[in-house]
């Protein structure tokens, strides 16, 4: 089990209510509803982390956990629970920029 998941588990997620967060180091480092933008932002501080990534939404809880390789992420982007063009954009946005790292 991660450290990061760890203090997921213990992290009290009434604040981020129908948010995704993104945790490094144990801390939440963003929270949002834009999850693309929020993943730009925090490669961006954090380069060489791999952010542990969860959807709070109102009623019941699902963890995901972003690697750095596209297939990964291609598969939990299709995983969220996100609107279709949400999906589509995002999708060609992270598979664009983790590309561009590789």
């Amino acid at each position: 089990m991660s450290i990061n998941f760890q203090a997921f588990l213990k992290l009290d997620t009434s604040k981020y209510l129908d948010q995704y967060i993104v945790m490094i180091d144990k801390k939440v480092v963003a929270n949002g509803k834009d999850i693309v933008s929020m993943l730009k932002s925090v490669q961006k501080k954090y380069p060489h982390k791999t952010p542990f990534i969860a959807k709070i939404p109102e009623k019941n809880l699902q963890v995901l956990r972003a690697k750095k390789k596209p297939r990964v992420l291609r598969s939990i982007l299709s995983g969220l629970q996100l609107h279709v063009r949400d999906i589509q954009q995002a999708k060609h946005s992270l598979f664009k920029n983790y590309c561009s790292h590789s």
